[in-house]
């Protein structure tokens, strides 16, 4: 017992509670004369407000304006007014946000990029009760010129076979949709065609169908790789909103003037119902196993770790609001996981963290998307923010259903090694382009090499996802100054088969295929 009181202290200590928030009252205000002239049509396209709660002091938005999106105005002017509660953010400290373009396909990417190295656009605290208009900015989205570059028409195909039905659990088309997402998130790619996708009546089964044209500008190429999801609406009847959960879907696109047959597939959607009766999972993460922090690949400090957190899709374990600190786990919070023989944990002190989660009766049964986070002293110094989101972006989720029954189910999951990868900059020119060349040798067996060019300090991040779509993990994710990099990579403890490498900083995407041939 002396134990429990121990660590409520340690988290109350290193939460550093604000219980005085500011508060702040923003008007954005945004000039859209040059999208509108370009083509934003407000009637079919919307413009909001993203961010502000990205960073680790805690931000809550009020529900004013929920969507943040942005109205239309006089002279092209559109504005959105939000309410914030600053969390443990002090006055004068920087909140980033970002404009983000709906659906987009016309545009440079649905999301604005950086700004003079900072990812964002920053807003800096008021102090208390303080309302502020913003002088208005220009959306730094650039209008895709279609015409120019290399097109393929993607025929998708979804096989809705298994999950189709009537009522709650069930893919229902008398309720349910069911959209084609991406191609164009990484930007430099128009797209024209619906994504909406329509039944085939004239196929066996329930296949569900799209066609889109799309076409690359300059800074693609024949065999790149485009990343897109499968989507069912309305998201309140399904996992992780309709979203497929893990990465995407990759598919190469082909030579000029291409029909590419995709699928058909059975997408990675998974129906919701409401739970008849409390359901009960076992979460246990094993850190033995040479587990490493995923920001620099530094081992973990097993002795030193206090708690590990747990956080996913379902309201019980968060619902993904929060940033990775440790007052996430203040009561009630987010999960936490204990080495130390009770809630669940079968033996103290064997290095494997564990907790037994109720999902109670009345809440959404079915696939919920998790992952863990470690707390250990120091471990907020190797990244400024999430630094216990030790699994990655969405990218890296793990899944689990969430089931009717009376029994405990037990999910044991391994804290991943992030070694094996060194990284030097070869040259310190800064190069013309943002770019990465092919794996060498490719196939390779069991090292191989991926040089990558950037055009200006950002955070860089080059990550390894399998065939499926799944990261596998991620080489680098550290700030790098421009220059030319080499990054040796050993996949010894990796099966072979085809992998993705994708290189970001933060506002393009590159995507390669290799091949691991043991």
């Amino acid at each position: 017992m002396k134990k429990c009181y121990l660590m409520a202290i340690l988290i109350l200590f290193f939460a550093g509670i604000n219980l005085a928030q500011i508060k702040n009252t923003i008007t954005f205000k945004v000039d859209m004369s040059q999208m509108v002239a370009s083509g934003f049509d407000p009637a079919a396209d919307s413009i909001k407000v993203v961010g502000l709660s990205w960073d680790s002091f805690g931000i809550v938005l009020g529900d004013n304006h929920p969507s943040r999106t942005l109205v239309p105005g006089a002279d092209n002017i559109y504005t959105a007014t939000i309410e914030l509660s600053c969390g443990t953010a002090a006055v004068g400290d920087s909140l980033r946000w970002k404009l983000y373009v709906w659906p987009g396909d016309r545009w440079s990417g649905n999301w604005e990029g950086g700004f003079g190295g900072y990812d964002g656009r920053a807003y800096y605290v008021l102090a208390d009760g303080s309302s502020t208009t913003l002088d208005p900015v220009v959306p730094n989205f650039r209008a895709l010129v279609t015409g120019l570059g290399p097109q393929n028409t993607f025929h998708i195909m979804a096989d809705l076979t298994n999950i189709v039905g009537t009522g709650e659990g069930y893919f229902d088309p008398a309720v349910d949709g069911l959209r084609v997402e991406g191609f164009n998130w990484e930007g430099g790619i128009y797209i024209s065609g619906s994504r909406d996708m329509k039944q085939n009546p004239l196929l066996p089964g329930v296949i569900y169908e799209a066609t889109l044209v799309i076409e690359l500008d300059t800074s693609y190429q024949v065999g790149d790789s485009l990343r897109w999801k499968f989507c069912a609406n309305p998201g309140s009847r399904w996992a992780n909103g309709g979203w497929e959960p893990l990465v995407g879907n990759f598919t190469v696109f082909q030579e000029d003037g291409a029909t590419v047959e995709v699928g058909p597939f059975q997408p990675n959607i998974s129906p919701l119902f409401t739970l008849k009766n409390d359901s009960k999972i076992l979460f246990q993460v094993d850190l033995s196993k040479g587990a490493t922090n995923r920001y620099d690949s530094s081992a973990i400090p097993i002795d030193a770790v206090q708690f590990v957190s747990l956080r996913g899709s379902h309201s019980v374990l968060g619902s993904w609001n929060g940033n990775w600190v440790p007052n996430d786990t203040i009561n009630p919070g987010i999960p936490a996981l204990h080495d130390d023989g009770f809630f669940g944990d079968k033996t103290a002190n064997d290095n494997i963290w564990s907790r037994l989660v109720t999902f109670p009766a009345g809440t959404s049964g079915g696939q919920v998307a998790y992952k863990y986070g470690v707390y250990y002293p120091g471990c907020e110094t190797i990244s400024a923010t999430y630094y216990m989101d030790g699994w990655g972006n969405t990218g890296a989720d793990l899944l689990i259903d969430v089931l009717e029954g009376t029994e405990v189910v037990e999910v044991l999951d391994t804290w991943p090694n992030h070694t094996a990868v060194s990284v030097k900059r070869v040259d310190n020119n800064i190069p013309d382009v943002f770019s990465m060349d092919q794996n060498y040798p490719n196939p390779f067996n069991p090292s191989t090499t991926i040089s990558y060019k950037i055009t200006k300090a950002a955070e860089i991040t080059l990550s390894i996802y399998s065939a499926l779509g799944e990261k596998v993990m991620d080489l680098v994710n550290t700030y790098q100054n421009a220059g030319t990099y080499e990054v040796k990579f050993d996949a010894v403890k990796l099966s072979s088969g085809i992998y993705f490498y994708r290189l970001s900083d933060g506002s393009k995407i590159i995507s390669k295929k290799m091949l691991l041939m043991k």
